[in-house]
C-alpha cells in the first residue's frame, strides 16, 4: 500500500477490527486502513474519515485499488500507457517517465482560462487524468480493464427539513463540528490553528479550546495593507479562549514567489491567494507540523456573495431581448474587465435560467482571441460552462453545490495542499467532515444559508451563541493579496509585463497588450493577468 493523508477515526476503526480478531503491529492509521481493505474490500470507504489518496495492490484478486477522498483535499494523477497504470501525487512524478506524454490539451487551456483551475477529472496533460473527489479505481492485472466509479455523492435537500426549528440545527451544527474539531486534534506532533478572526477560524478555534488548552493559533499580517490586517480580531478571539498566540508578519514578496509557486503547483493555477497562502504556511511551518483551517465553510454554508439569490429575482424585471441587447453592446464596447460588461452576462444568464460558473476569468471572444495562434484550439462557447436550471428551483442551493463539487476541490484544496505539502506543514479542515456535509446538504435549508443580505446565517447563530460578542461577525475578508496594486508599478509589474510581453508567450500578443492596457485604466482584470503569467510560467517549466 501507499497511502497519502489522514484517517481520522482510525482509532475507532482500529477497536472494531481488533474485536473482529485483527492484530496490530504499529500505532498508524495506514496500517488500519489496510486491514479495512482487507476486511470490508471496497467498502471501507464508507466507514473510513479523513483526507487520502491511496493505492492498495490486492494479491489475493491480483487487482490494485486506488481511491481519493469525499471532498478531493489529496491530489491522485493516472495514466495507462503500454499496458501499465502509472500513478502519483503529482504531475512531475509521471511526466518524468518517458513513456507518458507531456502533450499539451487545448481543451484543458481553454477550461483554465474560462474557471481559473483545470477540469476534475482530466489536467492539463493530455494523457494525464485525474481522480475525482470521491472517486474510486479498480485496475485488474489479469486481464488489463481498469474500472472507476463515484463511491459518494452530496446527499439532496429532504423538504421536510425545512420546518427543523433554528435552535435545532444550531444545536446540531456545534455537535457535527465540534466532533470534527476534536478528531482532528489528534498528533503526535505539534499542531495549532490558523486564526484569521473570521467567523471560519473563530469557531474552531472555539471548539478546539474545550478540548486543547492553551492550543497554539496564528495571524498573517501584511504591513503597509491596513485593509487586509484582522490582527485585532484574532487578538480578541486568542484572548476569549486563553491561546497560545502567534503573529506572522508578511512582508511584500519578490516576483521570485511566482516561480516558487510553478515548482510546488503541478498544473496552472489562477488564485493570487495562493501567493500569501504559501507565505503564511512558510512561516508556520517553523512552528508546528499540523494546522486546523476553515476551508470548506463558503461552500457548505453560504459565504460567497453569488450564493445570493437577489440576482434570480432582480433578473425578472428585464425582458431577454432587452438583456441580449444589452449584453450583445457590452461586448461590443466595453472591454472584458469593465464591470458593467459583467452586470450584463450575469443579468442574462439568470434570464435564460443558467448559472455561471464561478469564477468565470475570460469569455467565448476572449478565449478565442488569446488562443488564436493555436490552430487546434477550439474555445467551448459560454452556455457550455453554465448550469441549467428551470423556475421555481433552488438558486442558492444549487450554486453552493457546483462550487463544492468544483470550485472548492480544484482552486481551494489544491491551493492549500500543494502550498503546505511544500513547506513540509499538514493542513486539515474540520469543515469537512462527512457529518458536517451532510448536514450541510440534507437538513440545512438555504433561508438559514444565505439571503440578499446576509451570508453564512446559520454560522452567525452559533457564533453569537459561542464567540464574544463584541467580534463583528457580519464581515467578509477573504485571504488575499494586493495583487491590483502590485501591477501599478515596481519589479513586481515589470516581471509580469516582461513575460507576457515575450514573443514567445504562449498567447496571442496584441490580446494580452489589450489586457495589460486596460487594467492601468482602471479595468479589474488583475486575477485575468495572474491567470496569463501563472500559466506561461507553468508552461516554460514543463512544457520543453
Amino acid at each position: 500500500m501507499v497511502f497519502n493523508g489522514e484517517i481520522y477515526n482510525h482509532v475507532k476503526i482500529r477497536s472494531n477490527l481488533e474485536k473482529l480478531g485483527y492484530k496490530f503491529k504499529s500505532n498508524c492509521d495506514t496500517e488500519v486502513l489496510l486491514n479495512s481493505y482487507h476486511y470490508w474490500g471496497y467498502e471501507c470507504l464508507q466507514f473510513i474519515r479523513g483526507m487520502y489518496s491511496f493505492v492498495i495492490y490486492d494479491m489475493r484478486n491480483n487487482k490494485i485499488f486506488a481511491a481519493r477522498d469525499l471532498c478531493g483535499e489529496k491530489p491522485f494523477y493516472y495514466t495507462y500507457s503500454n499496458k501499465t497504470l502509472y500513478f502519483a501525487s503529482e504531475v512531475k512524478s509521471l511526466i518524468s517517465n518517458n513513456f507518458i506524454s507531456t502533450e499539451l490539451s487545448l481543451e484543458s487551456v481553454d477550461f483554465y482560462l474560462a474557471t481559473g483551475h483545470t477540469p476534475s477529472n482530466n489536467s492539463i496533460f493530455k494523457g494525464i487524468k485525474k481522480l475525482q473527489p470521491s472517486e474510486a479505481l479498480s485496475y485488474d492485472l489479469n486481464d488489463g480493464l481498469i474500472k472507476t466509479w463515484i463511491y459518494w455523492n452530496p446527499p439532496e435537500f429532504s423538504s421536510q427539513n425545512n420546518f427543523c426549528e433554528e435552535e435545532t440545527l444550531v444545536e446540531e451544527l456545534e455537535l457535527n463540528l465540534e466532533a470534527s474539531v476534536e478528531s482532528q486534534l489528534i498528533s503526535d506532533v505539534p499542531l495549532g490553528i490558523c486564526l484569521s478572526g473570521g467567523i471560519d477560524s473563530s469557531l474552531i478555534t472555539a471548539l478546539a479550546s474545550r478540548h486543547a488548552p492553551n492550543i497554539s493559533t496564528f495571524t498573517a499580517i501584511f504591513p503597509g495593507h491596513q485593509s487586509f490586517d484582522e490582527s485585532h480580531y484574532a487578538k480578541l478571539i486568542s484572548k476569549e479562549f486563553s491561546t497560545s498566540h502567534n503573529e506572522i508578519v508578511i512582508d511584500n514578496p519578490s516576483y521570485d514567489i511566482l516561480q516558487n509557486l510553478t515548482e510546488y503547483y503541478d498544473e496552472p493555477l489562477a488564485d493570487s491567494s495562493s501567493i500569501a497562502t504559501y507565505l503564511l504556511f512558510s512561516s508556520l511551518s517553523e512552528y508546528c507540523s499540523v494546522a486546523l483551517g476553515g476551508d470548506g465553510s463558503d461552500e457548505l454554508f453560504g459565504g460567497y456573495s453569488h450564493h445570493s439569490p437577489y440576482f434570480s429575482s432582480f433578473s425578472n424585471y428585464f425582458p431577454k431581448p432587452i438583456l441580449n441587447k444589452l449584453y450583445n453592446k457590452c461586448l461590443k464596447y466595453f472591454p472584458i474587465g469593465f464591470k458593467g460588461r459583467n452586470l450584463a452576462f450575469k443579468l442574462l444568464c439568470q434570464q435564460s435560467l443558467v448559472i455561471p460558473p464561478y469564477p468565470y476569468l475570460f469569455d467565448f471572444i476572449y478565449r478565442k482571441k488569446l488562443l488564436s495562434n493555436h490552430i487546434n484550439s477550439s474555445p467551448t462557447y459560454d452556455h457550455l460552462f453554465c448550469h441549467q436550471f428551470e423556475k421555481g428551483d433552488d438558486i442558492t442551493y444549487i450554486t453552493m453545490k457546483k462550487d463544492f463539487t468544483n470550485y472548492l476541490s480544484e482552486d481551494i484544496l489544491v491551493k492549500t495542499d500543494r502550498a503546505s505539502m511544500a513547506n513540509s506543514l499538514e493542513i486539515r479542515s474540520p469543515f469537512l467532515s462527512k457529518e458536517l456535509i451532510e448536514f450541510s446538504f440534507s437538513k440545512l435549508p438555504t433561508k438559514y444559508k444565505a439571503s440578499n443580505k446576509r451570508k453564512k446565517i446559520l454560522l452567525k447563530k452559533l457564533a453569537q451563541k459561542i464567540l464574544p460578542s463584541n467580534l463583528n461577525i457580519e464581515r467578509k475578508q477573504g485571504f488575499s493579496v494586493p495583487l491590483a496594486k502590485w501591477l501599478e508599478a515596481g519589479p513586481f509589474k515589470d516581471f509580469i509585463y516582461e513575460i507576457l510581453m515575450d514573443e514567445n508567450c504562449f498567447f496571442e500578443k496584441e490580446t494580452v497588450r489589450e489586457i495589460l492596457r486596460n487594467q492601468e485604466k482602471g479595468y479589474s482584470n488583475s486575477e485575468r493577468i495572474y491567470s496569463l503569467v501563472m500559466f506561461e510560467l507553468w508552461r516554460r517549466k514543463y512544457i520543453l
